[in-house]
């Protein structure tokens, strides 16, 4: 198998870091152990290998976040305009002069012709080439050409002389830009788990705490539920990007794990090996035929539920003020206009099912019979619902002395 090879008697598995990535990732190289019995050393290969590709698609991912854009750049600059502004009131004895009010006038007209894309690029370069410049020098600047970087900073530019005129103003708070340069979202870094910094009780811990708590004195609680529970404190850490204190685990958190949950591919464990829920999520949505993804009553019935079972007993014990999944479901729309997954038989089609050879003779009739008879009249549906209503129905035919013909 690639990436898998015996060093020094021990199989490895190997895989090297590319070198813009290892910043990010902090090694030059992917290593992990494997065991020495060929079937076993390949199926955990596939997934130690998954894992590690994972990494490197998560490192690109933040490496790509970390590149400037027009919009970083565009704040970097209107920032440093306001600096350069308080320093320079800082110095200043007097207020502005009218030749200055009148050439910032000019100067902010000049840009408007900039921003629309109509001053030949050796304007552009002579009113705003300076911003551009030291972008450059500090490594802000965008992958974007020259004339759309210079474009941009105009715009920016403009925003900069307003708020330059409502502190002559004398206004005490300046207004927010409008620039969708300045107004669009920084990128969302993903939230990890820092002990340290926050302290608290783990979610992890939370879980064995209410365990523990469940099955004190004799109680019992399913194993099947138990492990439900850790399964879904385990795919909320791995969203999260780790174990989290659940005194910072917000509402928003847990909504934001909805929607994940609504793009998971069932049984992601399984089909993507080594790889955590996220990166199972972005694996999933590369196939050219996806694999079904969880049932929108599977998420509420379990990991939600679940989730916000453990949550409650941290909240009820003190290590959290409110429960931040309480409540948040599925919206799986109203049980009247929910179309049925279940139709009745026809009246010709029970004709057919009950004109059977089978129900010709009621002298002869057996379980069979009359099971399916009890169904009939009783609706139940399996043979545990059946198990509850045969003994009475037994005990009514003997004591009539099966006379029913």
């Amino acid at each position: 198998m690639k990436n898998v090879q015996m060093v020094r008697g021990k199989w490895r598995a190997r895989l090297t870091v590319p070198e813009e990535l290892r910043g990010l990732v902090g090694k030059r190289e992917l290593v992990a152990d494997l065991p020495g019995d060929k079937n076993d050393r390949d199926r955990r290969a596939l997934a130690v290998l998954n894992g590690f590709h994972a990494i490197l698609d998560d490192a690109r991912e933040a490496l790509a976040a970390q590149r400037p854009t027009l919009s970083t750049a565009a704040k970097a600059h209107y920032q440093a305009e306001l600096d350069a502004d308080d320093l320079g009131r800082r110095a200043r004895t007097s207020g502005l002069e009218d030749d200055e009010r009148r050439s910032r006038s000019v100067y902010a007209n000049r840009l408007r012709l900039v921003a629309a894309g109509k001053a030949s690029p050796e304007e552009a370069e002579a009113l705003i080439g300076f911003g551009a410049d030291e972008l450059h020098r500090k490594g802000q600047a965008p992958d974007t050409s020259r004339a759309d970087l210079l474009r941009a900073l105009a715009e920016v530019q403009l925003e900069a002389l307003a708020r330059f005129e409502e502190r002559d103003a004398g206004q005490v708070k300046p207004s927010e830009p409008r620039s969708e340069l300045l107004t669009a979202p920084d990128p969302e870094t993903t939230r990890t788990a820092d002990v340290g910094a926050t302290g608290g009780l783990l979610l992890s811990q939370a879980l064995a705490g209410f365990h523990r708590e469940r099955t004190a004195g004799g109680r019992t609680l399913a194993p099947k539920t138990m492990e439900e529970h850790g399964l879904a404190v385990r795919m909320f850490s791995e969203f999260m990007g780790g174990d989290m204190p659940v005194k910072t685990i917000m509402k928003r958190d847990v909504i934001a794990y909805k929607q994940a949950l609504l793009e998971t591919p069932n049984r992601y464990t399984m089909r993507f090996r080594g790889l955590t829920l996220p990166q199972a999520i972005k694996a999933n949505k590369k196939r050219s035929e996806p694999f079904a993804t969880l049932q929108p009553k599977t998420i509420n019935m379990k990991w939600l539920s679940h989730l916000s079972t453990v949550l409650q007993w941290a909240s009820n014990n003190g290590h959290v003020e409110a429960n931040p999944a309480l409540g948040i479901r599925v919206d799986t729309g109203s049980k009247v206009h929910r179309e049925a997954t279940r139709l009745p038989f026809t009246r010709d089609e029970l004709k057919q099912i009950f004109g059977h050879p089978l129900f010709a003779d009621p002298g002869e009739y057996g379980l069979n019979q009359w099971a399916t008879l009890i169904m009939l009249y009783t609706g139940v549906r399996n043979s545990s619902e059946m198990s509850l209503v045969l003994p009475p129905f037994h005990r009514t035919l003997r004591r009539l002395r099966f006379g029913l013909r």
